[in-house]
């Protein structure tokens, strides 16, 4: 069955199909609302008078009509009686702000205040009971119902019009309408729907209620038909728990149940939706329960560019049914009448449907992996798990049905190698509780789940990797099978008592950085000093590791001592290095992270070194951290070989770190193997997530140093120094052996078939480009970030000079093999060339792969790969000229690069006019085996115009980046 209805502003669609998950720009969702001292105001529908002030409990106001009157100001709060009914609507169309926010509650002791039987809306022609029309508002604790509405008597008397709980509702009036509100801790129950978020892509007033939260509320027994009409097939309409035409909204924690009406003339049984999108962009839809709903979500798109749905993600939700034809999800492809739907990404939800025609999963029309991927889940479902008619992109579920035999209906595909067709397991479904019982297949069965924190869910982790469904095993998700339900109605005591009340903040995905109480208790620990002693003129011991050993002279330990928790050093003279070594130890392998500050700004270059292989007195390899007084770092290595000594590679300038006084660096360096010797180290600010790359990575194979060793450090300023002593601190040290050392940080390389990074700039910066629809941050290399900027829609980088090469990169994913896809455009015509550069495996900050796309003044083009090693450049293959392709300043391009591979590395480019055909062939190819660059990279641009550029700025302008896995 196939519907589409079209009511004044809304735009929706109820079919069947499949989800998929995409992206949510959460902006200020996150921040916890926040209230200054306002004017309260209150309602009391049994003692309150309209001619009263309505600003204490002792002269309320009584109707709803005298509230709607009103005007409220930014921290103004509006409260009502408990065990009041109000009949009529609520209107809420004030504005606050994001630090000062509107707040409409509830006061005393009893049930939620209710708002009920709406007269029809002037402004959208059906009942609203509750409509928030303005922003930065929160509601919290009311109940929006209907209880009279006309039935139809040749259809089981079933309930028929248009009525809805609660609209967070766009209105064209104000540029902020229907944006930023939080509606929790509610109830809406016998409507057609129960929460409309409203949007409109046609007509004369366009636009979307957008950044609003719904959280913990019960959305339940709304089952009222909007349009009952026999004998047309397809033309019935609702129920609905929820409709969502806006974009960029979390709904998240909601207990939906039996949303559903008595009768239909379409023939589909008890019809009924938790959730219905449609023309809908980047929700997060996660961590609900739905309860005998018979579709948790349909997906729909219009007929324009501006009303397709995509980047909506489904996660961790709890759905449960044993309706006729129950579906989990119900999403179409471009040969859908009601499609595409794309880029929707369903991950890590639990499905239990025990009818014998439910399914789980449908997605028809041509359906694929650009408009569906399906990860980490947990179906059971009895006539059908899964239903694709094109190969979309599935990994890591698992599916079940009581006859064991699940159905699996992929075309073109075979279940995935990761999925498994097992009994999930479940503790005891028939009371919905979906925990997992300790020998469940699920549990550590999970592929990546980063992407999913990295969007704002919370990810609760136990074992060595997650869980398939939403009930990760040993934690308090789905303890008892489901979110909490709505809180009680909360108290307003006073005009002069107004809290701010909680919302779900989502926990973000851990971080590796230097743990602020390490232990010995891993077996692999060498060493571990919390420095959390007093010592005069010494390090003395660490906690684990023994005693430290100072260098050089008999004075030098007068220059050591340990107080406030940190082990200090104080350097009285430029030039002068002092040594400390932890030699009751001995390793080949070290894995070495520490914290480390100065406290004092000189007028030359500090230095940290790190003594990471110590093998005599006169060997050793060392990691050097210099930073300026500019607040640049930068990192290089050096050894000495019998009392030689020599710099193994060049100093490196680190992006994003910045050096000053007392502010601290975290830096982590390896050492590892012999003949050759791998050396590593990244440093990264203190509260900053640990770097994928290693900002300087080498080889060396100095005979001396290819045996076990002790480690330690090296402090030194430079000779010019005029403002000496110099004190520095170093706190947490910790080191193991590599392979089992503190956790490499999170993001991993993405499993097959991921979207590693997808950027369509919808968003307006003019400083960086921020961060990505997936991929994370966009991190400009040496704090050129106002170089970047986005408009809405593009994404721009401006060289002002000659001597600049621009480069940024992701630094959410890693991987191996990618496809790059992305548009591009010259605002100005070349005086000789511009140049693109996709860099598509960055394995250390100076190590990388990048294929360029150099752009002539004739318009011709050429393209080459090079790469670059511990900072030395070189040609794979001579560029070569693409016959037939000229590129015009200010027209789209599409450009494509694959590297796949590792020995060897195989490369292709093409490039070519927006809205020709793509070319058939490749248009470069080359390939390459160097094995600093066999392991997973990031990705990045970088743009640079010929040294001859006469027509400067030049302006690089990008859209539409999406890299995959092949």
């Amino acid at each position: 069955m196939k519907k589409f209805f079209r009511l004044n502003h809304i735009v929706f669609v109820i079919v069947l199909g499949l989800l998929i998950i995409g992206t949510v720009n959460s902006g200020e969702l996150l921040a916890s609302p926040m209230f200054q001292q306002g004017q309260s105001y209150y309602v009391d529908c049994f003692a309150g008078s309209d001619s009263n002030t309505g600003t204490s409990i002792n002269s309320a106001w009584r109707t709803v009509g005298k509230a709607n009157a009103a005007y409220l100001a930014p921290g103004d709060s509006l409260f009502f009686k408990s065990d009041c009914v109000f009949t009529g609507q609520l209107k809420l169309p004030w504005h606050g702000t994001a630090s000062n926010r509107i707040l409409i509650g509830a006061y005393g002791n009893g049930n939620r205040p209710i708002f009920q039987n709406s007269a029809s809306d002037v402004q959208d022609k059906h009942h609203i009971n509750v409509r928030i029309s303005g922003s930065y508002i929160t509601v919290d604790g009311l109940e929006a119902r209907t209880n009279s509405t006309p039935v139809d008597p040749s259809c089981n008397n079933q309930p028929i019009g248009f009525y809805v709980g609660f609209s967070i509702n766009f209105r064209g009036d104000s540029a902020n309408s229907g944006k930023y509100n939080i509606l929790q801790n509610s109830i809406a129950r016998n409507n057609t729907i129960g929460i409309h978020l409203t949007g409109n892509t046609t007509g004369s007033e366009t636009g979307k209620s957008q950044y609003n939260q719904v959280l913990h509320n019960t959305i339940k027994n709304n089952g009222i038909m909007h349009i009952l009409t026999p004998n047309i097939e397809g033309d019935d309409l609702g129920a609905w728990g929820m409709v969502v035409n806006g974009d960029n909204n979390e709904i998240a924690y909601n207990t939906f149940e039996d949303n559903s009406g008595v009768c239909t003339y379409d023939d589909i049984g008890n019809p009924g939706n938790s959730i219905e999108v449609y023309a809908a962009n980047n929700n997060n839809i996660h961590h609900n329960i739905s309860i005998n709903d018979r579709v948790f979500s349909e997906l729909g798109s219009g007929d324009t560019p501006e009303s397709v749905s995509e980047n909506n993600l489904y996660a961790f939700n709890v759905v449960t049914s044993n309706k006729p034809s129950a579906r989990f999800i119900v999403s179409r492809g471009p040969n859908d009448t009601f499609g595409p739907v794309n880029k929707t990404r369903l991950f890590n939800n639990t499905i239990y449907y025990t009818h014998a025609s439910s399914q789980g999963i449908v997605c028809g029309g041509s359906c694929n992996g650009n408009h569906m991927i399906v990860r980490n889940n947990v179906v059971w479902a009895e006539e059908k798990a899964i239903f694709a008619d094109d190969e979309i992109k599935e990994f890591y579920n698992l599916f079940w049905s009581s006859t064991g035999e699940p159905f699996i209906q992929m075309q073109n595909q075979a279940l995935h190698s990761s999925s498994k067709i097992a009994d999930p397991q479940f503790s005891n479904p028939g009371n919905l509780i979906f925990t997992l019982a300790n020998n469940s297949p699920a549990i550590d069965s999970a592929g990546d789940v980063t992407w999913i924190s990295g969007r704002n869910v919370n990810v609760e982790i136990v074992g060595s990797k997650a869980d398939m469904g939403a009930c990760e095993f040993g934690t308090s998700a789905c303890s008892n099978s489901a979110p909490p339900l709505a809180s009680p109605t909360p108290t307003a005591t006073s005009a002069a008592t107004q809290t701010a009340v909680p919302t779900a903040t989502a926990t973000q995905a851990p971080v590796a950085t230097p743990t602020s109480t390490p232990d010995g208790s891993n077996p692999n620990t060498l060493a571990f000093d919390t420095f959390d002693r007093t010592v005069n003129d010494a390090w003395g011991s660490a906690n684990s590791g023994g005693a430290y050993t100072h260098f050089w002279g008999a004075n030098a330990k007068n220059d050591f001592d340990v107080a406030g928790g940190k082990g200090l050093i104080n350097l009285q003279n430029g030039g002068v290095s002092r040594q400390v070594i932890l030699e009751s130890f001995s390793a080949v392998d070290t894995d070495i992270n520490f914290q480390f500050e100065s406290n004092k700004t000189t007028n030359s270059w500090q230095e940290a070194k790190v003594v990471s292989r110590r093998t005599g007195s006169n060997s050793m390899y060392i990691a050097n951290v210099r930073g300026w007084p500019s607040g640049s770092v930068q990192v290089s290595f050096e050894k000495i070989n019998n009392g030689s000594w020599s710099r193994i590679n060049s100093y490196v300038t680190v992006p994003g770190a910045s050096f000053g006084t007392n502010s601290k660096l975290n830096i982590r360096t390896q050492t590892v193997g012999t003949n050759p010797t791998t050396l590593k180290v990244r440093v990264w600010n203190e509260e900053d997530p640990e770097p994928l790359i290693w900002h300087s990575e080498i080889t060396d194979s100095t005979s001396r140093m290819q045996n076990a060793g002790s480690a330690g450090f090296r402090f030194l300023i430079s000779s010019n120094t005029n403002n000496t002593p110099v004190p520095m601190r170093v706190d947490n040290l910790f080191i193991t052996t590599p392979n089992n050392s503190q956790p490499q940080p999170t993001p991993t390389p993405v499993s097959s078939g991921d979207v590693y990074w997808q950027d369509s700039f919808s968003r307006t910066s003019n400083q960086g480009w921020q961060s990505s629809d997936i991929g994370g941050e966009v991190i400009h290399a040496d704090n050129t970030s106002n170089r970047y900027s986005t408009n809405g829609s593009q994404g721009i980088i401006e060289v002002s000079s000659t001597s600049q090469r621009l480069e940024s990169y992701v630094d959410d994913r890693v991987a191996t093999d990618s496809i790059g896809n992305f548009k591009f455009q010259l605002a100005s015509t070349p005086s000789n060339w511009h140049e693109i550069m996709f860099l598509s495996r960055q394995t250390a900050t100076y190590t990388k792969y990048q294929s360029s796309i150099r752009v002539y003044s004739s318009g011709s083009v050429t393209m080459g790969v090079s790469k670059l090693i511990n900072g030395s450049w070189s040609i794979l293959a001579p560029r070569q000229r693409i016959t037939g392709l000229k590129v015009e300043p200010n027209k789209l391009y599409n450009a494509k690069i694959s590297t796949t591979g590792l020995q060897p590395t195989n490369f292709a480019i093409k490039v070519w006019e927006d809205g020709t055909p793509e070319p058939a062939n490749w248009q470069f190819t080359t390939s390459d085996s160097s094995s600093p660059l066999t392991a997973p990279g990031l990705f990045g641009f970088k743009v640079r115009t010929s040294t001859s550029e006469s027509n400067l700025p030049v302006r690089f302008i990008f859209d539409d980046i999406y890299v995959v896995e092949p």
